[in-house]
């Protein structure tokens, strides 16, 4: 068994464990990419997508942690605050304002409103 796959295993045993999403897993040579689909969530028309990597591992596991506290769907959407995490920025405003409201409220208290982008409704 590589090291790559080995990697690749961990990062399914944590993804399992909080996302609730599609991933896809590339392989590029004797690498093995792991993403998750972002498609449309930072920018319109994109094909956009987010690696998680081993050293992302602490990263996604709090993301799932912090959304299962919050309750409700939230829990559902671990893939989406681990992206605005790692990007360090706010998903586009009409993706924003479809998530759980305890949720838009979190991701909102960690990031400014981006440039050319309406407000988060958090009166919902």
């Amino acid at each position: 068994m590589s090291k790559t796959f080995e990697e690749l295993m961990q990062i399914m045993e944590v993804y399992e464990e909080f996302c609730d999403d599609l991933a896809t897993v590339i392989r590029r040579g004797d690498e093995l990419h792991f993403y998750l689909n972002m498609n449309d969530a930072f920018y319109w028309a994109s094909g956009d997508c987010e690696e998680i990597e081993v050293e992302d591992l602490p990263l996604l596991a709090k993301c799932g942690m912090d959304c299962r506290k919050l309750g409700g769907d939230s829990e559902y959407y671990t893939e989406n605050l681990y992206a605005c995490r790692k990007r360090g920025m706010r998903m586009q405003t009409p993706v924003m304002n479809r998530l759980p409201l305890p949720l838009r409220k979190l991701i909102c208290s960690e990031f400014p409103v981006r440039e050319h982008m309406g407000p988060v409704n958090l009166d919902e």
